[in-house]
């Protein structure tokens, strides 16, 4: 299961260019790793003390230099980062955009000395988790717990929409492989949003023909305001309709309505077949040969010519047994 989680996560990340936060590893995560940006030693003591009485299991390292904390984010890998914001080598605002470049998704935390409210402001708008005051490190832990669990948050958003972007991605595939047009419309403004090619074959335009405009009056006959799923209520599934197409023709088609959900929102997915092309398309595979139909008469016609009886007319396929089996038939 985390596996599959880890995969999404990053699958999300690689698909918006970013990196996945090793923040959220899951139920089996046991110790916290904590990187401090911290040039007093009797500080970062005095934080781990804290964080130690609050029941907080972690592992911890300590850097003072914009070097050394490049390089503990690389090797050290954090789940958190606790940041004074006086350093003699560089400023907190930088060590924050520097752990938002290299480490995305890692909360990052203010502990500092002092901090005027403007500062305040401009590092929680700049990506901050939050800021403690060094007087008052009691806060500490339940705003390192506080930034854990948005991080949580976040990186189940992360995997719902992974899912859904694989999710959707499959359905594209899908729906391109299939002869059976399909057209997906808005049901709230009838407007075509996505066609297969198979449709636009059908409905005889291009994409940019089709696509963006409503449905009526191009793929359906139906006017504006009697549309008979949304409008009338009607369930459609292999009915017998016309599908219109740019030319001003109608083809017969069996068309089927189905609700989906895409990005997060319902529309309507219209498959359309046309009988006619596929029939006998199993015959045809198999190498048998259309010769022809019968012509709807039966043997009681020759009988009862007054009372005729009309028969289904059916194709008539043969299967050769031999290569100039037209030049049998034909003689």
């Amino acid at each position: 299961m985390m596996q599959r989680y880890n995969y999404y996560c990053n699958l999300f990340y690689q698909l918006s260019g970013l990196r996945a936060s090793p923040v959220n590893q899951g139920p089996g995560l046991k110790r916290l790793r904590i990187l401090m940006l911290e040039a007093d030693p009797e500080d970062a003591r005095a934080v781990e003390e804290e964080l130690g009485k609050a029941g907080v299991t972690f592992e911890s390292v300590r850097a003072e230099t914009q070097l050394e904390f490049e390089s503990q984010l690389r090797g050290f890998k954090p789940h958190v980062v606790l940041s004074d914001f006086w350093l003699p080598d560089l400023d907190g605002l930088s060590a924050l955009a520097t752990t938002l470049e290299k480490a995305p998704g890692v909360p990052f935390i203010f502990v500092s000395g002092a901090m005027g409210e403007e500062l305040a402001i401009e590092a929680m708008r700049n990506g901050a988790a939050d800021y403690v005051l060094k007087v008052d490190l009691s806060r500490l832990a339940p705003s390192l717990g506080r930034a854990l669990r948005e991080a949580e948050e976040r990186d189940e958003r992360i995997l719902a929409e992974a899912k859904l972007i694989e999710s959707e991605g499959r359905l594209r595939k899908i729906i391109e492989s299939v002869a059976t047009g399909v057209l997906i419309v808005d049901p709230e403004t009838h407007q075509i949003v996505d066609a297969n090619k198979a449709a636009l074959q059908m409905v005889g335009a291009a994409r940019n023909k089709v696509v963006g405009r409503p449905c009526y009056g191009l793929a359906c006959p139906a006017r504006k305001g009697e549309c008979p799923v949304t409008d009338l209520g009607h369930e459609l599934d292999h009915a017998e309709v016309f599908l219109r197409r740019s030319s001003g023709e109608t083809l017969t088609v069996l068309k089927t309505v189905t609700p989906v959900v895409l990005e997060g929102r319902e529309h309507l997915l219209e498959s359309f077949v046309q009988p006619d092309r596929f029939r006998g398309t199993c015959y045809q595979a198999a190498n048998w040969i259309h010769v022809g139909q019968t012509t709807g008469r039966t043997r009681q016609n020759q009988r009862h010519r007054d009372n005729a009886v009309h028969a289904p007319v059916k194709d008539i396929y043969l299967y050769p047994l031999t290569t100039d089996v037209r030049h049998h038939l034909c003689r």
